[in-house]
């Protein structure tokens, strides 16, 4: 099967395909983990288990992830020479150097993708109040309300 000229899919370059679905399937599993941390960390400090130190540190970690949201929007990665794919994990669109600027190739799911990206970074300073919740609380001999 022949395709265009500095096609994305053209003959030995199809591993951008494939590496493109292995970060969405990635994002996916992260995105499903980082709701269920902060599903985690929301019941532990609405639970009144933690003192107002780490409610601080909750605020911290919601206004980080506002900020790594906002990051996500300028998230790309080169694939060769004159092509770059914005967004991580979820590829949102193509970019290509031609004619001295750089040409868009989006889809009906750029929103989205850019959306699930932005989601992604957001909750990412979850993870990381997770593990100061379950330090914290075993410092201090706090039963968890999540027993994993």
């Amino acid at each position: 099967m022949r395709t265009a000229p500095g096609s994305l899919t053209r003959a030995g370059k199809g591993d951008v395909i494939v590496m493109i679905r292995v970060f969405f399937y990635c994002g996916v599993a992260v995105l499903a983990g980082e709701l269920l941390l902060l599903a985690f960390n929301l019941r532990r400090v609405f639970a009144g288990g933690v003192g107002t130190g780490l409610k601080r540190n909750a605020a911290w970690a919601l206004g980080a992830g506002v900020v790594c949201a906002a990051a996500s929007l300028f998230v790309y990665y080169p694939y060769a020479d004159g092509i770059r794919i914005y967004g991580f994990p979820f590829a949102a669109a193509a970019l290509r150097y031609e004619n001295g600027g750089w040409a868009d190739y989006v889809g009906p799911m750029t929103d989205l993708y850019s959306f699930l990206n932005a989601t992604v970074f957001f909750l990412l300073p979850q993870a990381v109040l997770f593990g100061v919740f379950r330090y914290k609380g075993r410092e201090k001999g706090v039963k968890s309300t999540v027993d994993f």
